[in-house]
């Protein structure tokens, strides 16, 4: 945060300045016939507007914009959107009193979460997991053990977000992917080691955690959920091992789980739910049905 508080103002300021010097040299060149310093703070104000442009488009998050849309005050206001929603100025905390006090709401935060990540020690279901049969063929161990291969880093580095925002390493993916002739090899390189010698080096998991607000007037911690900010290696080493996962995902995951599998969508099973509804709304005749809903906040947090 503090680097790119102090970045900004040192593009915003530079710009300023040779705005003025620029107004200066076309007094100048009228006098004296030579336009060649104009020409060049033209050419160092444009390097500057660009750098600017950028750098609000990344922190408006507009993924939609295109080279060449102007630094408007479009991206400004998006830019300030996004922080006033983000900020978290008072929060209530377990017993539904507000906090206010950044302290406070601090302690909330990371109290609610712990306890959410904590694991609960349930017992443990040994036999009926041994019971299960195996589905992954012999095929499919095959590929997903085989060796990675170069052409898999390089694949993924080009599959992910261009300018989502950066973790630790404060690098968004986009320095990657249009600087990959000069990085391509050391990237190689490390996220290969990780994966063929299945070691992973502590730091390289260090994360921003920042919270996402799921309504609109969140008031609960419960109504926040997080998400990582990752380093662009980690992304990578994530990103590879994911696109080997899901090409045996749909052949082992049940066709009744719709969601968060290619070519399947999430609206399926509401529609499944809302059928089933329908249907107990109106059966007749002595059979009894009934519906079960599962407390299932923990979904993708945990499942214990």
């Amino acid at each position: 945060m503090h680097w790119s508080k102090v970045h900004f103002r040192s593009v915003s300021a530079e710009l300023n300045r040779k705005r003025r010097l620029l107004i200066e040299a076309e007094k100048e060149a009228l006098q004296a016939g030579d336009n060649s310093r104009v020409k060049s703070l033209k050419a160092d104000i444009n390097d500057l507007l660009d750098k600017e442009s950028r750098m609000w488009l990344q922190r408006s998050k507009v993924l939609w914009a295109k080279n060449g849309d102007q630094n408007s005050k479009y991206f400004h206001r998006r830019a300030t959107q996004r922080y006033r929603k983000n900020s978290i100025v008072n929060i209530r905390n377990s017993e539904g009193l507000w906090c206010s006090n950044m302290e406070e709401v601090t302690t909330t935060l990371v109290d609610y979460f712990k306890d959410l990540f904590t694991s609960s020690q349930p017992p443990q279901h040994n036999e009926t997991i041994n019971s299960i049969q195996a589905i992954i063929t012999e095929d499919m161990n095959s590929q997903l053990s085989a060796q990675f291969m170069e052409w898999e880093v390089k694949e993924a580095i080009k599959q992910m977000a261009s300018l989502k925002a950066p973790g630790p390493d404060g690098m968004p993916l986009l320095f990657f992917q249009n600087y990959w002739n000069l990085v391509g090899n050391d990237v190689t390189l490390d996220v290969l080691s990780f994966l063929n010698s299945a070691t992973l080096p502590p730091h390289l998991n260090h994360t921003f955690i920042t919270l996402i607000p799921k309504t609109k007037s969140p008031e609960n911690v419960s109504e926040y959920r997080p998400i990582s900010l990752c380093n662009v290696l980690y992304k990578s080493f994530l990103k590879v091992l994911a696109n080997r996962l899901k090409k045996v995902l749909p052949k082992i995951i049940s066709e009744h789980q719709s969601a968060f599998t290619k070519s399947r969508l999430i609206s399926d099973n509401i529609l499944v739910a809302f059928e089933s509804l329908h249907s107990l709304q109106k059966h007749k005749g002595r059979d009894n049905y009934m519906a079960i809903k599962l407390d299932m906040s923990k979904a993708y947090d945990r499942v214990e």
